[in-house]
Protein backbone atom coordinates (compact mmCIF):
# COMPACT_ATOMS: atom_id res chain seq x y z
CA UNK A 1 0.00 0.00 0.00
CA UNK A 2 1.46 3.14 -1.11
CA UNK A 3 1.24 6.64 0.62
CA UNK A 4 1.19 9.44 -1.58
CA UNK A 5 2.18 12.97 0.61
CA UNK A 6 0.13 15.91 -0.49
CA UNK A 7 2.35 18.80 0.05
CA UNK A 8 -0.62 21.76 -0.17
CA UNK A 9 -0.76 24.33 -3.02
CA UNK A 10 0.37 27.82 -2.40
CA UNK A 11 -2.63 29.72 -2.56
CA UNK A 12 -2.82 33.08 -4.57
CA UNK A 13 -3.54 35.69 -2.03
CA UNK A 14 -5.93 38.07 -3.09
CA UNK A 15 -3.92 41.80 -3.79
CA UNK A 16 -4.58 43.97 -0.83
CA UNK A 17 -7.36 46.68 -1.94
CA UNK A 18 -6.47 50.13 -2.53
CA UNK A 19 -8.67 52.63 -0.77
CA UNK A 20 -10.82 54.67 -3.52
CA UNK A 21 -10.26 58.06 -3.53
CA UNK A 22 -13.03 60.19 -2.48
CA UNK A 23 -15.63 61.62 -5.47
CA UNK A 24 -15.58 64.92 -6.78
CA UNK A 25 -19.10 66.03 -6.15
CA UNK A 26 -21.31 67.80 -8.64
CA UNK A 27 -20.46 71.69 -7.68
CA UNK A 28 -16.70 70.84 -8.11
CA UNK A 29 -17.49 69.34 -11.53
CA UNK A 30 -19.62 71.99 -12.80
CA UNK A 31 -16.90 74.31 -11.09
CA UNK A 32 -13.68 72.18 -12.57
CA UNK A 33 -15.21 72.86 -16.14
CA UNK A 34 -16.33 76.74 -15.90
CA UNK A 35 -13.32 77.15 -15.26
CA UNK A 36 -11.81 75.23 -18.10
CA UNK A 37 -14.78 76.56 -20.31
CA UNK A 38 -13.62 80.14 -19.02
CA UNK A 39 -9.35 79.80 -19.47
CA UNK A 40 -10.27 78.52 -22.87
CA UNK A 41 -12.32 81.98 -24.11
CA UNK A 42 -10.31 84.48 -22.54
CA UNK A 43 -6.79 83.15 -24.13
CA UNK A 44 -8.45 83.28 -27.33
CA UNK A 45 -9.99 86.44 -26.47
CA UNK A 46 -6.92 87.35 -25.52
CA UNK A 47 -4.83 86.23 -28.62
CA UNK A 48 -8.17 88.17 -30.76
CA UNK A 49 -6.78 91.40 -28.84
CA UNK A 50 -3.41 91.51 -30.96
CA UNK A 51 -5.08 91.12 -34.13
CA UNK A 52 -7.70 93.84 -33.86
CA UNK A 53 -7.65 97.30 -33.40
CA UNK A 54 -10.30 100.49 -32.32
CA UNK A 55 -13.97 99.90 -31.24
CA UNK A 56 -13.41 95.96 -32.25
CA UNK A 57 -10.43 95.57 -29.33
CA UNK A 58 -12.09 97.71 -27.59
CA UNK A 59 -15.22 95.18 -26.82
CA UNK A 60 -12.70 92.55 -26.97
CA UNK A 61 -10.41 93.67 -24.27
CA UNK A 62 -13.65 94.44 -22.11
CA UNK A 63 -14.93 90.95 -22.36
CA UNK A 64 -11.60 89.84 -22.10
CA UNK A 65 -11.69 91.17 -18.55
CA UNK A 66 -14.96 90.29 -17.84
CA UNK A 67 -14.26 86.97 -18.42
CA UNK A 68 -11.00 87.30 -16.40
CA UNK A 69 -12.83 88.09 -13.19
CA UNK A 70 -15.60 85.86 -13.46
CA UNK A 71 -12.64 83.41 -13.30
CA UNK A 72 -11.38 85.30 -10.32
CA UNK A 73 -14.64 84.81 -8.95
CA UNK A 74 -15.14 80.87 -9.79
CA UNK A 75 -11.50 80.30 -8.17
CA UNK A 76 -12.65 81.90 -4.73
CA UNK A 77 -15.49 79.74 -4.66
CA UNK A 78 -13.83 76.98 -5.35
CA UNK A 79 -11.63 77.48 -2.53
CA UNK A 80 -14.00 78.26 0.19
CA UNK A 81 -16.37 74.40 -1.30
CA UNK A 82 -13.03 72.54 -0.69
CA UNK A 83 -12.71 73.68 2.48
CA UNK A 84 -15.19 71.31 3.55
CA UNK A 85 -15.74 68.91 0.68
CA UNK A 86 -12.36 68.25 -0.05
CA UNK A 87 -11.52 64.82 -2.34
CA UNK A 88 -8.48 63.19 -1.39
CA UNK A 89 -5.17 62.23 -4.04
CA UNK A 90 -5.64 59.14 -5.88
CA UNK A 91 -3.47 56.07 -3.89
CA UNK A 92 -1.79 54.97 -6.69
CA UNK A 93 0.40 57.82 -7.05
CA UNK A 94 3.89 57.91 -5.43
CA UNK A 95 5.24 60.40 -2.75
CA UNK A 96 6.83 63.11 -5.49
CA UNK A 97 3.89 62.62 -7.32
CA UNK A 98 1.23 63.61 -5.01
CA UNK A 99 3.90 66.61 -3.85
CA UNK A 100 3.99 67.68 -7.28
CA UNK A 101 -0.41 67.38 -7.60
CA UNK A 102 0.11 69.72 -4.72
CA UNK A 103 2.33 72.09 -5.97
CA UNK A 104 0.61 71.93 -9.45
CA UNK A 105 -2.59 72.55 -7.76
CA UNK A 106 -1.41 75.28 -5.29
CA UNK A 107 0.01 76.93 -8.55
CA UNK A 108 -3.36 76.61 -10.31
CA UNK A 109 -5.06 78.86 -7.81
CA UNK A 110 -2.58 81.21 -7.16
CA UNK A 111 -2.31 82.12 -10.68
CA UNK A 112 -6.11 81.92 -11.41
CA UNK A 113 -6.09 84.83 -8.99
CA UNK A 114 -2.93 86.48 -9.64
CA UNK A 115 -3.58 86.87 -13.71
CA UNK A 116 -6.89 88.00 -13.32
CA UNK A 117 -5.69 90.66 -10.79
CA UNK A 118 -2.72 91.91 -13.09
CA UNK A 119 -5.07 92.44 -15.66
CA UNK A 120 -7.88 94.70 -13.72
CA UNK A 121 -4.53 96.74 -12.60
CA UNK A 122 -3.45 97.47 -16.19
CA UNK A 123 -6.49 98.49 -16.97
CA UNK A 124 -7.07 100.14 -13.92
CA UNK A 125 -4.02 102.09 -13.52
CA UNK A 126 -3.49 102.85 -17.15
CA UNK A 127 -6.86 105.57 -17.22
CA UNK A 128 -7.71 108.17 -14.59
CA UNK A 129 -11.32 106.91 -16.16
CA UNK A 130 -13.25 104.41 -14.91
CA UNK A 131 -13.41 100.52 -16.00
CA UNK A 132 -15.77 99.42 -18.04
CA UNK A 133 -18.43 97.41 -16.57
CA UNK A 134 -18.10 93.69 -16.62
CA UNK A 135 -20.33 92.11 -19.14
CA UNK A 136 -21.21 95.58 -20.13
CA UNK A 137 -23.34 96.22 -17.02
CA UNK A 138 -21.99 94.96 -13.72
CA UNK A 139 -19.93 97.89 -12.15
CA UNK A 140 -16.74 96.90 -11.10
CA UNK A 141 -13.34 99.35 -9.46
CA UNK A 142 -10.97 101.53 -11.32
CA UNK A 143 -9.82 104.85 -12.24
CA UNK A 144 -6.70 104.40 -10.05
CA UNK A 145 -5.40 108.13 -11.22
CA UNK A 146 -3.37 106.43 -14.51
CA UNK A 147 -0.37 105.51 -12.85
CA UNK A 148 1.91 104.73 -16.10
CA UNK A 149 4.62 102.67 -14.47
CA UNK A 150 2.22 100.17 -12.49
CA UNK A 151 0.51 100.20 -15.35
CA UNK A 152 3.16 98.63 -17.20
CA UNK A 153 4.68 96.88 -14.42
CA UNK A 154 0.55 95.31 -14.01
CA UNK A 155 0.89 94.20 -18.09
CA UNK A 156 4.17 93.00 -18.14
CA UNK A 157 3.29 90.28 -15.24
CA UNK A 158 -0.32 89.27 -16.21
CA UNK A 159 1.30 88.92 -19.77
CA UNK A 160 3.98 86.42 -18.29
CA UNK A 161 1.92 84.93 -16.03
CA UNK A 162 -1.50 84.01 -18.48
CA UNK A 163 1.61 82.16 -20.66
CA UNK A 164 2.72 80.17 -17.30
CA UNK A 165 -1.08 79.46 -16.79
CA UNK A 166 -1.22 77.69 -20.33
CA UNK A 167 1.62 76.02 -19.78
CA UNK A 168 0.41 74.86 -16.51
CA UNK A 169 -2.87 74.09 -17.92
CA UNK A 170 -1.55 71.79 -20.79
CA UNK A 171 1.40 70.26 -17.90
CA UNK A 172 -2.10 69.43 -15.96
CA UNK A 173 -3.80 67.77 -19.03
CA UNK A 174 -1.16 65.73 -20.06
CA UNK A 175 -0.31 64.43 -16.33
CA UNK A 176 -3.58 63.58 -15.81
CA UNK A 177 -3.98 61.52 -19.02
CA UNK A 178 -0.59 59.86 -19.08
CA UNK A 179 -1.84 58.39 -15.35
CA UNK A 180 -5.06 57.22 -16.71
CA UNK A 181 -3.41 55.39 -19.32
CA UNK A 182 -0.15 54.04 -17.13
CA UNK A 183 -1.53 53.33 -13.53
CA UNK A 184 -5.57 53.19 -14.53
CA UNK A 185 -6.04 56.26 -12.29
CA UNK A 186 -9.71 56.83 -12.13
CA UNK A 187 -9.31 60.60 -11.64
CA UNK A 188 -9.94 61.68 -15.38
CA UNK A 189 -13.69 59.90 -14.90
CA UNK A 190 -14.24 61.25 -11.42
CA UNK A 191 -13.92 65.02 -13.08
CA UNK A 192 -16.14 63.98 -16.03
CA UNK A 193 -20.15 64.68 -15.42
CA UNK A 194 -21.73 61.17 -14.53
CA UNK A 195 -19.16 59.24 -16.46
CA UNK A 196 -18.23 55.66 -15.80
CA UNK A 197 -15.30 55.10 -18.49
CA UNK A 198 -13.00 57.98 -20.28
CA UNK A 199 -14.12 57.23 -23.86
CA UNK A 200 -17.83 58.88 -23.25
CA UNK A 201 -20.28 60.84 -24.36
CA UNK A 202 -19.02 63.30 -21.73
CA UNK A 203 -15.46 63.45 -22.59
CA UNK A 204 -16.70 64.08 -25.96
CA UNK A 205 -19.42 67.04 -24.78
CA UNK A 206 -16.25 68.09 -22.43
CA UNK A 207 -13.95 68.12 -25.14
CA UNK A 208 -16.19 70.21 -27.88
CA UNK A 209 -17.51 72.45 -25.37
CA UNK A 210 -13.81 73.77 -24.39
CA UNK A 211 -12.96 73.52 -28.30
CA UNK A 212 -16.46 75.70 -29.01
CA UNK A 213 -15.58 78.74 -26.45
CA UNK A 214 -12.19 78.82 -27.89
CA UNK A 215 -12.89 78.72 -31.51
CA UNK A 216 -15.77 81.44 -30.61
CA UNK A 217 -13.71 83.22 -28.51
CA UNK A 218 -10.79 83.89 -31.55
CA UNK A 219 -13.76 84.96 -33.89
CA UNK A 220 -12.74 82.20 -36.25
CA UNK A 221 -15.91 80.52 -36.62
CA UNK A 222 -18.39 84.49 -36.99
CA UNK A 223 -18.68 83.93 -40.52
CA UNK A 224 -20.87 81.12 -40.07
CA UNK A 225 -22.70 81.95 -36.75
CA UNK A 226 -25.59 83.90 -36.76
CA UNK A 227 -25.41 87.75 -35.37
CA UNK A 228 -26.92 86.85 -31.88
CA UNK A 229 -24.46 83.75 -31.07
CA UNK A 230 -20.90 86.12 -32.05
CA UNK A 231 -19.30 87.16 -28.42
CA UNK A 232 -18.03 90.38 -30.88
CA UNK A 233 -19.55 91.57 -34.16
CA UNK A 234 -16.72 92.71 -35.97
CA UNK A 235 -18.59 94.92 -38.11
CA UNK A 236 -21.09 96.56 -35.48
CA UNK A 237 -18.88 99.59 -35.64
CA UNK A 238 -19.26 99.75 -39.46
CA UNK A 239 -23.14 99.35 -39.39
CA UNK A 240 -23.65 102.01 -36.90
CA UNK A 241 -21.30 104.60 -38.76
CA UNK A 242 -23.54 107.57 -40.50
CA UNK A 243 -22.77 108.42 -44.06
CA UNK A 244 -20.39 111.17 -44.05
CA UNK A 245 -21.15 114.17 -45.78
CA UNK A 246 -18.11 115.74 -47.04
CA UNK A 247 -18.91 119.29 -46.49
CA UNK A 248 -19.31 119.12 -43.45
CA UNK A 249 -17.16 116.30 -42.42
CA UNK A 250 -13.57 117.16 -41.38
CA UNK A 251 -10.48 115.08 -42.31
CA UNK A 252 -8.98 114.45 -39.03
CA UNK A 253 -12.35 113.05 -37.43
CA UNK A 254 -13.71 111.14 -40.29
CA UNK A 255 -10.76 110.03 -42.15
CA UNK A 256 -7.85 110.44 -40.14
CA UNK A 257 -9.17 109.33 -36.33
CA UNK A 258 -10.35 106.10 -37.04
CA UNK A 259 -7.66 104.67 -38.87
CA UNK A 260 -5.24 105.87 -35.53
CA UNK A 261 -7.85 104.36 -33.46
CA UNK A 262 -8.07 101.23 -34.92
CA UNK A 263 -3.99 100.94 -35.45
CA UNK A 264 -2.86 102.73 -32.68
CA UNK A 265 -5.03 103.85 -30.19
CA UNK A 266 -4.62 100.21 -28.02
CA UNK A 267 -1.01 101.25 -26.88
CA UNK A 268 -1.30 105.22 -27.11
CA UNK A 269 -4.97 105.86 -25.36
CA UNK A 270 -6.48 106.49 -22.62
CA UNK A 271 -5.74 103.36 -20.76
CA UNK A 272 -2.00 103.18 -22.20
CA UNK A 273 0.69 105.91 -23.47
CA UNK A 274 3.25 104.12 -24.72
CA UNK A 275 6.57 106.74 -24.71
CA UNK A 276 3.90 108.85 -23.31
CA UNK A 277 2.20 109.87 -26.86
CA UNK A 278 -1.73 109.39 -27.09
CA UNK A 279 -3.12 109.40 -30.19
CA UNK A 280 -6.95 109.50 -29.45
CA UNK A 281 -7.68 113.29 -29.36
CA UNK A 282 -6.34 115.72 -32.16
CA UNK A 283 -4.84 117.95 -29.36
CA UNK A 284 -2.92 114.68 -27.86
CA UNK A 285 -1.44 114.28 -31.24
CA UNK A 286 -0.08 117.62 -31.48
CA UNK A 287 1.45 117.34 -28.26
CA UNK A 288 3.87 114.47 -28.67
CA UNK A 289 5.41 112.39 -26.14
CA UNK A 290 8.28 111.68 -24.98
CA UNK A 291 10.43 111.45 -28.39
CA UNK A 292 9.31 115.40 -28.84
CA UNK A 293 6.51 116.07 -31.87
CA UNK A 294 4.76 113.42 -33.57
CA UNK A 295 3.26 115.43 -35.91
CA UNK A 296 5.41 118.41 -37.39
CA UNK A 297 2.43 120.35 -39.54
CA UNK A 298 3.09 120.71 -43.21
CA UNK A 299 6.09 119.11 -43.00
CA UNK A 300 5.03 115.25 -43.17
CA UNK A 301 9.27 114.04 -43.83
CA UNK A 302 9.98 115.06 -40.26
CA UNK A 303 7.21 113.60 -38.38
CA UNK A 304 8.41 110.86 -35.88
CA UNK A 305 4.79 109.50 -36.22
CA UNK A 306 5.66 108.68 -39.96
CA UNK A 307 9.11 108.00 -39.49
CA UNK A 308 7.91 105.05 -36.90
CA UNK A 309 5.39 104.25 -39.09
CA UNK A 310 7.25 103.56 -42.30
CA UNK A 311 10.32 101.55 -40.29
CA UNK A 312 10.70 97.96 -41.58
CA UNK A 313 8.12 95.77 -39.68
CA UNK A 314 10.82 93.98 -37.43
CA UNK A 315 12.04 97.31 -35.86
CA UNK A 316 12.09 97.54 -32.31
CA UNK A 317 10.67 101.20 -32.96
CA UNK A 318 7.81 100.24 -35.39
CA UNK A 319 4.76 101.74 -35.22
CA UNK A 320 2.29 99.65 -34.64
CA UNK A 321 4.79 96.65 -33.03
CA UNK A 322 5.25 93.60 -34.77
CA UNK A 323 2.28 91.28 -34.47
CA UNK A 324 -0.39 94.06 -34.33
CA UNK A 325 -1.96 94.99 -37.82
CA UNK A 326 0.12 97.83 -39.57
CA UNK A 327 -1.51 100.73 -41.67
CA UNK A 328 -2.32 99.73 -44.89
CA UNK A 329 -0.19 101.64 -48.40
CA UNK A 330 -3.37 103.61 -48.82
CA UNK A 331 -3.50 104.79 -45.26
CA UNK A 332 -0.45 105.44 -45.22
CA UNK A 333 -0.92 107.98 -48.05
CA UNK A 334 -3.71 109.37 -46.26
CA UNK A 335 -1.64 110.13 -43.16
CA UNK A 336 1.01 111.54 -46.00
CA UNK A 337 -1.62 114.13 -47.47
CA UNK A 338 -3.07 115.17 -44.33
CA UNK A 339 -0.19 115.92 -42.79
CA UNK A 340 1.89 117.52 -45.75
CA UNK A 341 -1.22 120.23 -46.34
CA UNK A 342 -0.79 121.78 -42.40
CA UNK A 343 -2.47 119.13 -40.41
CA UNK A 344 -5.52 120.90 -39.74
CA UNK A 345 -7.88 119.50 -37.14
CA UNK A 346 -11.17 121.59 -38.83
CA UNK A 347 -10.76 121.58 -42.32
CA UNK A 348 -13.62 119.41 -44.27
CA UNK A 349 -13.25 117.04 -46.81
CA UNK A 350 -14.77 118.63 -49.42
CA UNK A 351 -12.28 122.55 -48.23
CA UNK A 352 -9.48 120.09 -47.98
CA UNK A 353 -9.54 119.50 -51.77
CA UNK A 354 -7.79 116.41 -51.85
CA UNK A 355 -5.62 115.70 -55.22
CA UNK A 356 -6.63 112.88 -57.58
CA UNK A 357 -5.23 110.07 -55.79
CA UNK A 358 -6.57 110.90 -52.40
CA UNK A 359 -9.78 111.07 -53.75
CA UNK A 360 -9.40 107.43 -54.73
CA UNK A 361 -8.19 106.02 -51.59
CA UNK A 362 -11.05 108.13 -50.20
CA UNK A 363 -13.62 106.23 -52.17
CA UNK A 364 -12.18 102.93 -51.46
CA UNK A 365 -12.98 103.87 -47.30
CA UNK A 366 -16.46 104.98 -48.52
CA UNK A 367 -15.88 108.75 -48.49
CA UNK A 368 -16.29 110.67 -51.90
CA UNK A 369 -15.04 114.18 -51.14
CA UNK A 370 -18.00 115.09 -53.99
CA UNK A 371 -21.25 116.78 -52.90
CA UNK A 372 -23.60 114.23 -51.68
CA UNK A 373 -26.33 116.31 -54.41
CA UNK A 374 -23.80 115.43 -57.02
CA UNK A 375 -23.65 111.56 -56.62
CA UNK A 376 -27.23 111.27 -56.51
CA UNK A 377 -28.69 109.58 -59.14
CA UNK A 378 -32.38 111.36 -60.82
CA UNK A 379 -34.73 110.51 -63.37
CA UNK A 380 -34.30 111.86 -66.42
CA UNK A 381 -35.64 115.54 -67.12
CA UNK A 382 -39.58 114.96 -69.72
CA UNK A 383 -38.07 115.77 -73.14
CA UNK A 384 -40.82 118.07 -73.94
CA UNK A 385 -40.41 120.02 -71.09
CA UNK A 386 -36.78 120.51 -71.46
CA UNK A 387 -37.44 121.38 -74.91
CA UNK A 388 -39.22 124.57 -74.26
CA UNK A 389 -36.84 125.30 -71.58
CA UNK A 390 -34.37 125.36 -74.02
CA UNK A 391 -36.15 127.75 -75.76
CA UNK A 392 -35.34 130.62 -73.17
CA UNK A 393 -32.04 128.64 -71.45
CA UNK A 394 -28.68 127.20 -72.54
CA UNK A 395 -28.99 123.59 -71.07
CA UNK A 396 -26.61 120.41 -70.80
CA UNK A 397 -26.30 117.61 -68.51
CA UNK A 398 -23.59 117.81 -66.13
CA UNK A 399 -22.25 114.52 -67.55
CA UNK A 400 -23.37 111.28 -69.72
CA UNK A 401 -25.70 109.35 -68.55
CA UNK A 402 -26.53 111.54 -65.70
CA UNK A 403 -29.79 113.02 -65.06
CA UNK A 404 -28.18 116.29 -63.28
CA UNK A 405 -28.83 119.59 -65.08
CA UNK A 406 -26.60 122.98 -65.58
CA UNK A 407 -28.61 125.51 -66.73
CA UNK A 408 -27.31 129.35 -67.89
CA UNK A 409 -29.14 132.02 -69.89
CA UNK A 410 -28.95 131.80 -73.71
CA UNK A 411 -26.71 134.44 -74.89
CA UNK A 412 -28.00 134.65 -78.33
CA UNK A 413 -31.35 136.33 -76.77
CA UNK A 414 -31.30 139.97 -76.20
CA UNK A 415 -30.10 140.70 -72.33
CA UNK A 416 -33.15 143.26 -71.56
CA UNK A 417 -35.53 140.76 -72.51
CA UNK A 418 -38.06 138.83 -69.61
CA UNK A 419 -37.00 135.34 -69.00
CA UNK A 420 -39.07 132.65 -67.92
CA UNK A 421 -37.53 131.94 -64.63
CA UNK A 422 -40.95 130.37 -63.09
CA UNK A 423 -40.10 127.24 -65.99
CA UNK A 424 -37.14 126.55 -63.89
CA UNK A 425 -38.96 125.22 -61.16
CA UNK A 426 -40.02 122.28 -62.96
CA UNK A 427 -36.12 121.11 -62.73
CA UNK A 428 -35.82 121.62 -59.07
CA UNK A 429 -34.60 118.04 -58.92
CA UNK A 430 -32.14 117.80 -61.57
CA UNK A 431 -31.03 121.51 -61.75
CA UNK A 432 -27.82 121.50 -59.72
CA UNK A 433 -25.81 124.71 -61.13
CA UNK A 434 -27.20 127.46 -62.46
CA UNK A 435 -26.06 130.97 -64.10
CA UNK A 436 -28.07 133.91 -64.31
CA UNK A 437 -24.90 136.02 -64.45
CA UNK A 438 -26.18 139.70 -66.03
CA UNK A 439 -29.87 138.96 -65.72
CA UNK A 440 -31.38 142.31 -64.12
CA UNK A 441 -35.11 140.09 -63.32
CA UNK A 442 -37.06 141.58 -59.99
CA UNK A 443 -36.61 140.38 -56.69
CA UNK A 444 -40.21 138.79 -57.05
CA UNK A 445 -38.54 137.06 -59.93
CA UNK A 446 -35.67 135.58 -58.31
CA UNK A 447 -37.38 134.31 -55.78
CA UNK A 448 -38.60 131.18 -57.67
CA UNK A 449 -34.56 130.59 -56.58
CA UNK A 450 -35.52 129.21 -53.24
CA UNK A 451 -37.60 126.24 -55.05
CA UNK A 452 -34.62 125.13 -56.22
CA UNK A 453 -33.35 122.53 -53.14
CA UNK A 454 -30.69 121.00 -55.03
CA UNK A 455 -28.74 124.05 -56.45
CA UNK A 456 -24.75 123.45 -55.60
CA UNK A 457 -23.53 126.10 -57.92
CA UNK A 458 -25.79 129.69 -58.16
CA UNK A 459 -23.79 132.13 -60.40
CA UNK A 460 -26.17 135.61 -59.41
CA UNK A 461 -23.56 138.28 -60.51
CA UNK A 462 -24.35 141.41 -62.05
CA UNK A 463 -28.24 140.19 -61.36
CA UNK A 464 -30.82 141.83 -59.36
CA UNK A 465 -30.72 139.89 -56.79
CA UNK A 466 -30.52 142.03 -53.36
CA UNK A 467 -30.68 141.27 -49.65
CA UNK A 468 -34.49 139.83 -50.02
CA UNK A 469 -32.83 137.60 -52.76
CA UNK A 470 -30.05 136.01 -50.42
CA UNK A 471 -32.75 136.06 -47.81
CA UNK A 472 -35.10 133.36 -49.69
CA UNK A 473 -31.64 131.22 -50.18
CA UNK A 474 -30.29 130.67 -46.71
CA UNK A 475 -31.89 127.29 -46.38
CA UNK A 476 -30.86 126.00 -49.24
CA UNK A 477 -29.19 122.15 -48.07
CA UNK A 478 -26.14 121.78 -50.53
CA UNK A 479 -25.62 125.32 -51.92
CA UNK A 480 -21.85 125.61 -52.10
CA UNK A 481 -21.12 128.28 -54.03
CA UNK A 482 -22.62 131.70 -54.64
CA UNK A 483 -21.27 134.81 -56.73
CA UNK A 484 -23.17 138.26 -55.68
CA UNK A 485 -20.43 140.15 -57.81
CA UNK A 486 -21.92 143.42 -58.49
CA UNK A 487 -24.74 143.50 -57.84
CA UNK A 488 -26.62 145.30 -54.85
CA UNK A 489 -26.40 143.16 -51.80
CA UNK A 490 -25.79 144.82 -48.45
CA UNK A 491 -24.06 143.93 -45.12
CA UNK A 492 -27.42 142.47 -44.39
CA UNK A 493 -27.01 139.78 -46.66
CA UNK A 494 -24.14 137.99 -44.65
CA UNK A 495 -26.32 137.18 -42.04
CA UNK A 496 -28.54 135.20 -44.41
CA UNK A 497 -25.42 133.87 -45.83
CA UNK A 498 -23.89 132.72 -42.59
CA UNK A 499 -27.02 130.65 -42.46
CA UNK A 500 -26.06 128.51 -45.76
CA UNK A 501 -25.20 125.15 -44.48
CA UNK A 502 -22.91 124.09 -46.75
CA UNK A 503 -21.47 126.88 -48.52
CA UNK A 504 -17.84 126.89 -49.11
CA UNK A 505 -16.71 130.30 -51.15
CA UNK A 506 -19.01 133.56 -51.84
CA UNK A 507 -17.69 136.42 -54.09
CA UNK A 508 -18.50 139.85 -52.82
CA UNK A 509 -16.80 142.21 -55.22
CA UNK A 510 -18.43 145.39 -55.97
CA UNK A 511 -21.00 145.16 -53.97
CA UNK A 512 -22.07 146.95 -50.67
CA UNK A 513 -21.12 144.95 -48.35
CA UNK A 514 -18.79 147.23 -46.20
CA UNK A 515 -14.88 145.51 -45.10
CA UNK A 516 -15.73 146.00 -41.38
CA UNK A 517 -18.58 143.51 -41.97
CA UNK A 518 -16.26 141.06 -43.77
CA UNK A 519 -14.02 140.82 -41.59
CA UNK A 520 -16.45 139.82 -38.66
CA UNK A 521 -17.89 137.63 -41.35
CA UNK A 522 -14.69 135.81 -42.38
CA UNK A 523 -13.17 135.58 -38.37
CA UNK A 524 -16.70 133.85 -37.60
CA UNK A 525 -17.07 132.02 -40.42
CA UNK A 526 -13.08 130.58 -40.99
CA UNK A 527 -14.34 126.87 -43.58
CA UNK A 528 -16.14 130.11 -45.81
CA UNK A 529 -13.58 131.18 -48.51
CA UNK A 530 -14.93 135.18 -49.11
CA UNK A 531 -13.64 136.66 -52.57
CA UNK A 532 -13.82 140.52 -51.88
CA UNK A 533 -10.98 143.45 -52.77
CA UNK A 534 -12.16 146.60 -51.33
CA UNK A 535 -12.66 149.00 -53.78
CA UNK A 536 -10.50 151.74 -53.99
CA UNK A 537 -12.00 155.34 -52.99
Amino acid sequence: MKFRLRMPGRRKLPAPSLPMPTAYSRTAIVIHWLTAAGIALVVALGLRMTETGGAERGRVQTLHMSIGILILLLTVLRLTWRTVHSPSLSPTLTGWQRRAAVATHTAFYLLLITVPLMGWMFVATSSADSVAPLLGFLPWPGGLAGNRSVAELAEGAHRVLAFGLCALVLLHAAAAIRHHLENADTGLVRILPGARRLLGWQTLLVVGGLAAAFVIGKGAADSVLPEGLRLVDRNAHRQAKAPIDPRKARVFASVMQPILEEKCVSCHGARKQKGGLRLDSFAALLRGGESGKAVVPGKADESDLVRRIMMPPDHEDVMPPSGRPALTVAEGQLLLWWIGRGADGSVTIRAADPPPLVQGILKTLGVSSESPVLTRKVEAPDPQALAKLRESFRVQFLHSGSGLLEVERSFDRDPDESLPLEDLATFAEQLVWLDLSGVRAPAKQLSVLARLRNLQRLNLASSGATDETIRALRDLPYLETLNLYGTDVTDAALDSIARMPSLVSVYLDRTAVSAGAVARFRASHPQVQVIWVATAT
